[in-house]
């Protein structure tokens, strides 16, 4: 009976454990959410949870041990999953997965920067077509149907190899340069300029370091302006032409900052002006009575480039004559030579007549050799036109400067490119410089001129001629080398030209 008893007992103790065991309750998960289950990346989500019947409370990867309720904000940077865990006990688990999706924005290209207008130029608009330059305009006044173009004025290659400067223009149709295209007023244009070529004996040489410049007429330098003006016989009847340019060019002088000086010829020399900074000096010129003879191109224009040489300022030499040479000691590579050596920037004028007059093969090598340009216009009406411009574009330009490409070869040429902002066009001009100026050859048979005369009915020289034996004595001395023929109606000593 007591064994009996006693398995009863135990079978009752199992029986309420199996009972206890069985209506334990499971953990409960009542609420397991996201405010937004979609994202842009790095936002932040706010997860939100209840639960019943749990001993423990995780969502894994986030955090552990917590309240049975609650909300938890979470940054994410990607699509995730999140899991809620509830526990009771060791064996009773709940679980509820939230997935939040992460969205990219669409991958868009960055808008291009505007670029900035810079400082725009006061515009001088010309409305008629025009082949000299005329006005000034900003890149963006072009007219649609017009074209533009990039010229090379000068160029500037003393310092060679170390630094060559071109001084270059941008026009259109109508003669107006196209300003506001380069630093220091513009750089939103700097990687327009495309770039400088080099082309020496047929090889090409690109440039990778150079700077560009726009220089506007506040920021030109001082001048020092040589005017050598033809008074032969040939222009009695368009004198009024040349002064008209020449008057035109006083004008355009920068008042305080330029000066001007005036060499006239005929066979004979006359410096009526010299450096003056009174524009009212320029009445001071001769008339063609007072001239009217030969040509003496080549003595007028280095006798004037020897009186500006030493000035400070920059030089420019503005050469207009209307006939060959028949008259000067010099040739036109002594021009060159004193041109060159004392930096002066050559502009010559030919005006060639039906009946002939100079080679133009002459005067266009003068100008090259000494990094200038050289017009020869149809007519002699475009002498203003000519004159104006010279003063407009070496007080508005670009200049590019590089370091050059060493060689012994005299002859190189510049390529400069320029890709227009407006009209998707590339621009490219090209010029010629010296590093050794090639001798120019005349092919001239030997000269015979007057130097001198006899006032009428006297055995006395007139005043013109003793000024043109001054000239030529100096000449005998420059010009060691050269075979002169002195010849005279009477025997004369060099003792008396020499006392004359």
């Amino acid at each position: 009976m007591g064994v009996k008893m006693r398995n009863y007992v135990i079978s009752f103790i199992l029986l309420i454990v199996v009972i206890s065991c069985t209506t334990m309750r499971q953990p409960e998960i009542l609420k397991f959410e996201a405010d937004r289950m979609e994202v842009k990346p790095n936002e932040a989500v706010t997860l939100t949870w209840s639960v019943a019947n749990a001993d423990k409370v995780e969502i894994t990867g986030v955090r552990n041990n917590l309240p049975a309720s609650g909300s938890i904000s979470i940054t994410v940077s990607e699509t995730s999953t999140f899991t809620l865990r509830a526990t009771k006990g060791k064996d009773l688990v709940a679980e509820k997965n939230i997935k939040v999706l992460v969205k990219s924005e669409p991958k868009t290209e960055p808008k291009p920067k505007s670029k900035p207008k810079g400082k725009p130029v006061e515009e001088k608009k010309n409305t008629t077509q025009s082949k000299y330059v005329k006005g000034l305009i900003n890149p963006e006044s072009v007219k649609p149907e017009s074209n533009f173009y990039l010229n090379i004025h000068l160029i500037d290659s003393k310092d060679y190899p170390k630094k060559v400067k071109v001084y270059c223009t941008v026009v259109d149709d109508y003669g107006n340069q196209i300003g506001n295209l380069a630093p220091p007023y513009n750089y939103a244009y700097l990687d327009n300029w495309k770039g400088i070529t080099e082309i020496i004996a047929g090889k090409e040489y690109k440039v990778e370091k150079f700077d560009v410049e726009e220089v506007r007429y506040n920021d030109a330098p001082p001048y020092s302006v040589l005017f050598v003006l033809d008074y032969s016989g040939s222009m009695a009847e368009d004198i009024s032409f040349l002064e008209n340019a020449y008057y035109l060019g006083i004008k355009n002088l920068k008042p305080g900052k330029d000066d001007f000086s005036v060499v006239q010829f005929d066979h004979r020399i006359a410096n009526p002006i010299l450096g003056s900074m009174n524009y009212g000096d320029a009445n001071r010129i001769l008339s063609l009575s007072d001239l009217g003879g030969a040509t003496a191109f080549y003595d007028a224009s280095i006798i004037g480039m020897e009186q500006i040489a030493n000035s400070k300022k920059e030089k420019v030499a503005i050469l207009f004559t209307d006939g060959m040479d028949n008259s000067s000691f010099y040739d036109v590579n002594d021009l060159v030579y004193i041109a060159r050596k004392n930096d002066i920037r050559v502009f010559v004028i030919g005006f060639n007549r039906p009946d002939g007059g100079f080679y133009p093969f002459v005067l266009g090598a003068l100008a090259e050799m000494t990094g200038g340009k050289a017009y020869f216009p149809s007519s002699i009406a475009e002498l203003p036109d000519i004159f104006d411009e010279i003063f407009k574009v070496i007080n508005v330009y670009y200049v590019l400067s590089f370091e050059a490409i060493k060689s012994k070869e005299p002859m190189h040429t510049v390529q400069v490119a320029l890709d227009f902002p407006y009209g998707n066009k590339t621009l490219v001009a090209k010029k010629n410089y010296y590093v050794e100026p090639l001798k120019i050859d005349e092919q001239q048979a030997q000269k015979k001129f007057i130097v001198a005369l006899f006032e009428s009915g006297k055995s006395e020289l007139d005043k013109p001629s003793k000024d043109n034996l001054k000239s030529s004595i100096y000449y005998f001395h420059w010009a060691e080398t050269r075979l002169v023929n002195l010849t005279s109606h009477r025997k004369i000593t060099l003792k008396e030209l020499r006392n004359t």
